[in-house]
């Protein structure tokens, strides 16, 4: 597909739900490379972006950011949010971010995947500090499409410098830090091919202010049993791992009963 035009690729991309038919009838003119034009991306999917924020909590203000991005659309959701217990009031952030994809070429001219990605990265930063400013109680979730090298756990680093936004902003990763790190999109996955060990840690809950973590684990990583052709398989839910994290809002020293007194 490295060799197709542009042309070709997004219009093989625009609907997976077609038949071979309909893809060989549009698409094999656009085989040879196109004149000179201006750009106009065409998405999978009908354009849908694939994220979604659901809470049981009153919802007090919501927006939506729309990032450039070719083949796939790609956005951020905001909810500000207020919960009955004690977290009280939250700034929610989730997203998709654009994945480097090696064996693509990227349409636009002059344009990459990974410059795409570092684009949106700087665009999510400034816009959750213009909304949660620099103190609020933040959560950031989704398919970053960047993380951490962790060679102990086997996890290779993902567009490292673009991670490194997000920590100097002042996230926090809880599920590195409680210490037993694992992949979340994993060489071994089944819907991944299922060959070799490892993989990359890309999705994420990232939090910033005063929030303390109660657990935290990776889910949705067993395999079922399905039935294809007469034929009994074995399948993982997704070809990424999921997070969940359990959160309780932090006391301050005001909030701290005082240390009871040892006797001597």
């Amino acid at each position: 597909m490295a060799g197709l035009s542009g042309g070709c690729t997004e219009c093989l991309t625009r609907d997976p739900l077609r038949s071979l038919e309909s893809v060989a009838a549009e698409c094999a003119p656009l085989r040879a490379p196109a004149p000179a034009r201006a750009h106009e991306p065409a998405y999978v999917y009908g354009g849908s972006y694939g994220i979604g924020i659901l809470t049981s909590a009153e919802v007090l203000e919501h927006d939506f950011l729309r990032f450039e991005s070719e083949q796939i659309a790609r956005g951020a959701l905001y909810a500000r949010v207020r919960s009955a217990d004690s977290i009280g009031e939250l700034q929610v952030f989730c997203t998709h971010l654009t994945a480097n994809t090696h064996a693509l070429v990227h349409p636009a001219r002059r344009g990459s995947w990974r410059a795409e990605h570092a684009r949106q990265v700087s665009e999510l930063a400034a816009w959750i500090a213009s909304k949660a400013g620099a103190s609020a109680p933040v959560l950031l979730l989704g398919d970053l499409n960047t993380g951490p090298a962790l060679p102990d756990a086997g996890i290779g680093g993902r567009a490292t410098e673009q991670y490194a936004v997000f920590l100097r902003a002042g996230f926090i990763n809880p599920y590195i830090a409680a210490g037993a790190a694992e992949c979340s999109f994993c060489s071994a996955n089944t819907l991944n091919g299922a060959a070799g060990r490892g993989g990359s840690l890309i999705d994420h809950v990232l939090l910033r202010g005063a929030l303390r973590v109660l657990t935290v684990e990776r889910v949705l990583d067993e395999k079922i049993d399905l039935v294809v052709d007469g034929r009994r398989i074995q399948s993982h839910l997704s070809d990424h791992h999921g997070l969940a994290v359990v959160l309780s809002r932090a006391q301050t020293a005001a909030q701290r009963p005082p240390d009871t007194p040892r006797s001597l």
